[in-house]
């Protein structure tokens, strides 16, 4: 898994992570494998915060700022994330809770902009048939 050795492994993050440092994801991973990173890195690293941070629209939107963040895990996590992220974008949408939120929303969001995709060229294909 990539994230394992992203983390874990011999040269990974966690060889000079400090111990109160924010884990800010922003990757679309599966919900359960971020519960399993935070649990992890909380209860056998002593990492204090784990934030799951969607981050919705383009690349040209993130590198001028404009971009809207879903954010969402434990009360405190969210409270340290929050001047970071309200530094990278517009808007944050804060799910107070379960970690792993975010990355559901995201995917929702994924699902919803494939069908309006399929739903557009469908409906050119009709027109330029009629």
């Amino acid at each position: 898994q990539q994230m394992d050795k992203l983390f874990f492994g011999p040269d990974g993050v966690l060889q000079g992570l400090n111990r109160n440092a924010i884990v800010i994801l922003r990757s679309l991973i599966p919900p359960a494998d971020i519960q399993r990173l935070e649990k992890r890195l909380t209860e056998e690293y002593n990492i204090k915060s784990v934030v799951d941070a969607y981050v919705s629209r383009g690349m040209s939107e993130d590198l001028s700022g404009k971009i809207v963040i879903v954010s969402a895990g434990k009360s405190d996590a969210i409270a340290r994330a929050q001047p970071v992220l309200s530094g990278m974008c517009e808007k944050v949408f804060v799910f107070d809770g379960e970690i792993g939120t975010g990355s559901k929303v995201k995917m929702v969001n994924e699902l919803l902009q494939a069908i309006h995709i399929v739903a557009s060229v469908e409906a050119i294909s009709l027109g330029v048939q009629a």
